[in-house]
């Protein structure tokens, strides 16, 4: 049977998210639909034999909206189910509640977010080194991965406080900066993976310490 355009429920849905400022699409309709994010619309009879009639589900316009609000063209629609995720769980106070993703695409997209992440596209390198060279390989592609980074400098409020009751001089109040923190990082992901022996304690402790994740404790 061809197709001649959306049906008359996904009209009415594209025209209540319309009505908010969304723009959706009978496309994306049935692409979110073949995902699992969007409940199908259910068929009815009309009576009389006057055939059956579509009408989507109760909650498909506020889970429609949700996906609109974090779907972008180019934009992997596991990176719109985390941030529907995280929306769902800050609604504001008056709002309309977002309902929440399926659970299963949920844990989908998380595990592909980690799997992707720099972060553990390192630590893997790291498990696998087991030679000299193979060892020299990974300092030198987490070098120039994180090379790339750029992580805004932060300050510990404390010290930054008193500096200005003080007089003294605010940048004292700075913590480690963007090259040492690089390095801590792959300091951390060597030990974590081919053992504090490769860094050696005193090089770890300092890596803990400037990764700021333990403050107050490791300090020197």
């Amino acid at each position: 049977m061809v197709r001649t355009g959306p049906s008359a429920a996904d009209q009415q849905l594209i025209s209540q998210l319309a009505a908010r400022d969304l723009s959706v699409s009978a496309t994306q309709l049935e692409r979110w639909r073949h995902a699992g994010l969007l409940p199908r619309n259910s068929r009815h009879g009309s009576g009389r034999g006057r055939g059956s009639v579509s009408e989507a589900s109760p909650e498909a316009v506020e889970i429609a909206a949700a996906l609109s609000r974090h779907t972008r063209q180019g934009r992997d629609l596991r990176l719109a189910v985390i941030d529907w995720f995280a929306e769902a769980g800050r609604n504001a106070p008056g709002s309309v509640p977002a309902p929440e993703p399926p659970d299963a695409a949920v844990h989908k997209a998380v595990i592909w977010v980690i799997a992707t992440s720099l972060g553990y596209q390192l630590l893997r390198l790291a498990r696998s080194a087991r030679t000299d060279s193979q060892q020299d390989d990974f300092y030198r592609a987490a070098g120039d991965a994180l090379r790339g980074e750029s992580p805004q400098p932060a300050f510990d409020a404390a010290a930054m406080r008193n500096a200005l009751l003080t007089g003294d001089d605010p940048s004292s109040s700075l913590l480690p900066a963007a090259a040492n923190a690089r390095g801590s990082l792959i300091h951390l992901i060597a030990a974590t993976e081919m053992g504090i022996g490769e860094v050696g304690p005193d090089a770890l402790a300092d890596a803990l310490a400037d990764s700021s994740m333990f403050p107050g404790h490791l300090g020197r």
